[in-house]
């Protein structure tokens, strides 16, 4: 089991738990032709269906069965994407 606070770094990079406050630039870059492209779920329709993938990648991290990390730039704090473990 890995703790919500815990993260990792790169020299250019932190990976840390997904946050609401991430999901508009989340819902930004789905408004981007191709950035659903080999996704298994269509682009939301509005931020508030974004919710429940929150909440279900923040269970499965506590149940242990699978880490969702949100990409931040060390530069200047952005959130760059996100990539998952399962």
């Amino acid at each position: 089991m890995i703790s919500f606070n815990h993260t990792r770094s790169t020299p250019r990079f932190i990976l840390r738990l997904p946050q609401e406050q991430d999901i508009p630039r989340i819902f930004s870059a789905t408004r981007y032709a191709g950035s659903n492209d080999g996704m298994l779920w269509e682009p939301p329709a509005n931020e508030a269906e974004l919710l429940t993938p929150l909440k279900n990648n923040l269970t499965a991290w506590k149940s242990g069965k699978g880490y969702t990390f949100s990409i931040i730039s060390k530069e200047d704090q952005v959130l760059m994407g996100r990539i998952s473990i399962r």
